[in-house]
């Protein structure tokens, strides 16, 4: 055999495995994203939804949906600012592997009534719940309140929720 005629069959030999992997890989069924913070979270409390989306190389946590009766205004921040649109929370987009396989994103939260700062660790536990530990220093020293994904539609622009169901 030629060695011009060697090299056709190698490239066509590379040719058509290419294109085999690529048949391959088409017909593989499309797996699901990993589920991660993003979406709209109730608060523990049940009085307040919170948009966890991304921006830029973070997530970010802004108030959308507060539950208020029709005559309670819109509250504001430690700075007077409504706290309708709020950023409260910003974390790592990039989540952390943890001893036990899960995964977890850092980062912190403000509260909007007096501007406290808390660090934060989030992670989602198996039944799709976002498990938010505030601390200061250490997270031995904190608390974790459990959030669940929100259901409803955020149309108010004032961000007045009648209820919320999780």
């Amino acid at each position: 055999m030629s060695s011009e005629r060697f090299a056709a069959l190698l490239s066509w030999a590379g040719i058509a495995t290419v294109l085999v992997l690529c048949l391959g890989l088409s017909v593989l069924p499309a797996r699901a994203a990993t589920p991660g913070p993003v979406g709209s979270w109730v608060t523990a409390s049940h009085d307040a939804v919170i948009q966890i989306s991304p921006c830029g190389d973070k997530l970010c946590g802004a108030i959308e949906g507060m539950v208020l009766n029709q005559t309670e205004p819109t509250p504001t921040d430690w700075a007077g600012q409504s706290q309708c649109g709020l950023v409260i929370l910003q974390a790592d987009a990039n989540a952390r592997r943890q001893d036990d396989g899960s995964r977890a994103w850092y980062g912190h939260i403000t509260n909007p009534r007096n501007g406290s700062v808390y660090q934060i660790k989030l992670t989602l536990d198996r039944q799709g719940e976002l498990r938010l530990r505030g601390y200061v220093g250490l997270p031995l020293f904190g608390a974790t309140q459990t959030w669940s994904a929100f259901q409803g539609q955020l149309a108010a622009k004032d961000c007045r929720l009648s209820g919320i169901s999780s």
